[in-house]
């Protein structure tokens, strides 16, 4: 994804695709979750951090809700980066 934040987005929009037609699992969820955080990374540096940031903030409760301890982390992890980005560091949350 470095140095080409809009050829990632389009490659993970395509995966969300695929995700959405493939069999309900909780793998399947996680990966869609995955995809759903990566997409607002490229979205923050490419489009609109704000709306990325505000995106990933309108996902916090459905993270909670997942089994993967991977993407709880890697979900944290963008919203720090996208809010330090932003100078918005107060308003990101921790677990």
């Amino acid at each position: 994804m470095a140095g080409q934040p809009r050829e990632s987005a389009i490659a993970f929009d395509q995966a969300r695709k695929f995700l959405a037609v493939s069999p309900r699992s909780e793998a399947t969820q996680n990966r869609e979750m995955d995809v759903e955080v990566w997409l607002a990374r490229a979205q923050a540096r490419t489009v609109n951090a704000d709306e990325a940031f505000n995106r990933l903030n309108a996902m916090e409760s459905a993270v909670q809700k997942i089994s993967s301890e991977y993407v709880v982390l890697d979900y944290y992890g963008a919203v720090s980066e996208i809010a330090w980005r932003l100078h918005r560091l107060p308003e990101a949350r921790t677990p």
